[in-house]
C-alpha cells in the first residue's frame, strides 16, 4: 500500500445495522448491544454512536416474525473488528439480520448547540429603533414600481370591459336582425 508502513492498518469508518428479535426481553437486547460495543473496543476500534431505533415492523416476515428491534452501530476500526462483529452477530440466534457497510467519509462528531445568550434590554432598544427606519425606506422604493405596474393593469381591465360591451352589443343587434 502506497505510503503506509508495513503492518499498519488504517482505521476505517463502518456502519453495522442489526435486527434483533423483538420478542426477547429488553435485558437481552441491551446485553447484545453492550457485547457488540465491547467487541469493537476490544478489537482496537472506537464506537462513535449506537443508535437504538427500537421496535419496528419488518418489510416482510423473517422466521415467522413481523417485528424486529433495530440497532445501528457507527464505529471506526480496522477490518478485523468489523469482521469479528459480523461473525459474532451471525452466530447469535437472537439476531435476525445484520449488515456492515464501509463508509468513505471520516466521522465528524456533532457540534454542541451554541448556548443562547440573552442581551440586556437596554442594548436591545436601540437596535429595535434602527430597524423600523430601514423598513420604512424599503417599502417606499417598492411602491414606485408597484404604481407603475398597477396603472397598465387598470387600463387593460377597462379595455377588456369595453370590448366585452361591444361584443354584447353586436350579439344583441345580430339577434334582432335574425
Amino acid at each position: 500500500m502506497g505510503g503506509e508502513p508495513e503492518g499498519a492498518v488504517m482505521d476505517r469508518r463502518y456502519e453495522t445495522i442489526c435486527i434483533i428479535k423483538a420478542d426477547i426481553g429488553e435485558a437481552e437486547i441491551k446485553a447484545i448491544v453492550t457485547k457488540s460495543s465491547e467487541l469493537i473496543v476490544r478489537e482496537s476500534g472506537i464506537v462513535n454512536t449506537v443508535d437504538e431505533w427500537g421496535r419496528r415492523r419488518l418489510a416482510y416476515p423473517i422466521q415467522k416474525k413481523h417485528d424486529g428491534y433495530y440497532v445501528l452501530f457507527d464505529y471506526n476500526s480496522g477490518p478485523a473488528a468489523s469482521k469479528e462483529l459480523e461473525r459474532s452477530l451471525k452466530i447469535n440466534e437472537d439476531v435476525v439480520r445484520q449488515q456492515t457497510v464501509k463508509l468513505d467519509t471520516e466521522y465528524v462528531a456533532p457540534a454542541p448547540e451554541p448556548e443562547k445568550v440573552e442581551e440586556p434590554v437596554a442594548a436591545a432598544a436601540p437596535a429595535t429603533e434602527a430597524a423600523p427606519a430601514e423598513k420604512t425606506e424599503a417599502p417606499a422604493k417598492e411602491e414606485t414600481p408597484a404604481k407603475a405596474t398597477e396603472a397598465p393593469a387598470e387600463e387593460k381591465t377597462e379595455t377588456v370591459e369595453a370590448e366585452t360591451t361591444k361584443e354584447t352589443d353586436k350579439t344583441e343587434e345580430g339577434g334582432a336582425d335574425g
